[in-house]
This record gives structure tokens, sequence and C-alpha cells, in this order.
């Protein structure tokens, strides 16, 4: 889950055979199983069955036996790794013999086959040449218009919500804590950013009416940021007042927010205008972010609704570090 990437999770193949038997049979190369399991969030081991292969979700799989290399037997699993390189068979701690070793992982589900999206921390333990699958923690679970991201030392509930209304950002804060008792989010990270402009293009490329207006052609959302009242006009740009240090931000895990601002910005000090708020603008084309007035609802003249806005909540701690 963000903020960790696909490319922190590995793929440690070895020698070894399912006590269960797989649902989902692919008639693919080792190799494309392999990718397919690797790109897919809810899977957490592959069987080599050539031909054919079989796809785990955690669900099916509770034992796996460890099997020597003349068995012929392939698996895979699907680990949380942040190391760039692998350990390699024998320093592997997954693949080590001894009494009990632990791995963490994780499982992502998406709410579009499980209802809400979820997130489960789970343990897989070697002991007396079995693989034991267990979760090391319930379903950290969120509705389904959000998902669940790590910050801090928190799991929380995310959300990049449209509105299908243009809203200003007293409107925005409201509705954030109608749902879930804060204002606006901030950024904490380049992977939240990305989390938070992937959604907000989703919008622009798919609008409904229960998302966007009509006759739109740029979607902005509001984020965690007010002008300092030391920046504000009359002030001038100086040392304490110098672009993106103009702005305070109240959201505690995205105290230095990960912002890509768009070239120019944020300008309201320069321009002396009441561009006290910040917000992501998207279109097609282009998206980055902005200092814009904190009443705006929309800009006619450039096609600009501001639609939505970034929340979340705290739904419990973190258990990477639990066994």
């Amino acid at each position: 889950i963000v903020p960790d990437t696909l490319n922190d999770y590995k793929m440690v193949v070895t020698w070894g055979k399912p006590l269960q038997p797989g649902l989902t049979i692919f008639n693919i190369t080792w190799k494309e199983c392999i990718e397919e399991c690797w790109m897919d969030s809810n899977c957490v081991l592959v069987y080599d069955t050539s031909p054919t292969c079989q796809k785990y979700s955690i669900e099916l799989i509770d034992t796996v036996e460890k099997l020597p290399p003349n068995s012929g037997n392939r698996v895979a699993f699907r680990v949380l790794r942040r190391e760039n390189t692998c350990f390699g068979p024998v320093n592997d701690p997954l693949l080590k013999q001894g009494t009990v070793y632990v791995i963490h992982s994780d499982v992502q589900r998406d709410s579009t086959i499980y209802v809400i999206n979820q997130y489960i921390p789970i343990n897989i333990t070697l002991e007396n040449s079995i693989w034991t699958f267990t979760q090391r923690h319930q379903a950290f679970a969120c509705p389904n218009l959000a998902t669940p991201i790590r910050r801090g030392n928190n799991i929380w509930c995310m959300v990049v919500m449209a509105t299908g209304n243009c809203i200003n950002r007293t409107q925005a804060d409201a509705s954030c804590v109608s749902m879930y008792n804060r204002s606006v989010a901030g950024v904490a990270n380049k992977e939240e950013y990305e989390f938070l402009k992937n959604a907000a293009l989703n919008y622009l490329t798919n609008p409904s009416d229960y998302t966007a207006p009509p006759g739109y052609t740029r979607l902005g959302f509001w984020i965690d940021g007010i002008r300092k009242t030391e920046c504000k006009y009359p002030s001038t740009i100086g040392v304490s007042c110098n672009g993106t240090n103009e702005f305070y931000y109240n959201d505690s895990f995205a105290q230095t927010p990960a912002l890509d601002w768009n070239t120019g910005q944020p300008d309201g000090l320069s321009k002396r205008t009441n561009d006290d708020c910040v917000a992501l603008l998207v279109q097609t084309g282009k998206s980055g972010i902005e200092d814009i007035g904190c009443d705006v609802t929309e800009m006619p003249e450039s096609k600009l609704c501001m639609v939505g806005y970034y929340c979340g909540k705290s739904i419990g701690p973190d258990t990477w570090n639990l066994i």
C-alpha cells in the first residue's frame, strides 16, 4: 500500500508445494506467472504446474511444504522487501533452514471484488519445513471510495472525493469533517501525491453526474495549506516568504508536504492576490499544485470547477514491526 510501490515487492522462487489446491489456473509460462503475481496486490503465492500455473490469494492458502530441488516442484512467494537487492538462496530469511523464521508481507484487496478496500498484513512462518500463512492483524477496512494508506506508524483510510458540485475550501473542510472529523489532508510524500493526482485525473477522464458538473475541462481538489498571515499582501517576497514556505500546514503527518507546484506557482504574493489556499488542479496533459482563493468555487473563464478534496482518518496502528 502507499507509500510502498510495486518495486518494494519481490518474488522469492524456491522449491515447494502448496498443501491446498489452487482455484485460479493460468495457461501461461512460469515467468509470466511470476509477473502476474508480482503485479497483483492480492496475490501471495504462485505454483508451477507447467504448462499451467496456479495463483493463490491469502484466503486460498494456509501452508506450503518446503521441498528439495530434485522434487521438481516450484513456488514463488510475493513478499514486501524494501531493500533494493535480493538476499540470494543462502541468506534469504524466507529460505533459511531452522526452527522458526517469520517474514512480513501484506495484501491489498480492491473494492470492486471485495465490496470494501482492505489492507491485510500477513506473516509467512517457516517451521519444520512447512511455511504457514497467518494474518498478523485483522484486516484494515475502508469504505469503497477510500483506500488504505500507511502514514507514519498508522494505517489511514484516505479518499480523493469528487462531489459533483463546485465547492470552496470551507465547504470542502465541512464535508471532510462530516466524514472523518478532520479538515482536508496534506500530501505526506511523493507516493501520496501520485495517488492523489491519479485519482483526480481519473475523475477528469471518466466524469459522471455524481463527480463533476458538465462543461468544465479543469478540475480542482482542495488540500491542506493556508497562507501564513505574515506572507499575505502587503508583505513582500523575502527569506521567510519566498514561495513554498508561505503556507501553514495543519496536517501533522504532512508538515513538509510533497507538492509538485506548477511553473510560477505559488504566485499569490507576487501578484498581490488573496490566493491563500492550496489545491491540485488537473486538466488534459497537465496537472500540478497552485495557490488559489479560499472562497473560489469555479473560474468559468478557464473552465475550472473546484470539485473535490483530499482527506482521511487513522484506523489503527501499523503492524509492520510486529510479529
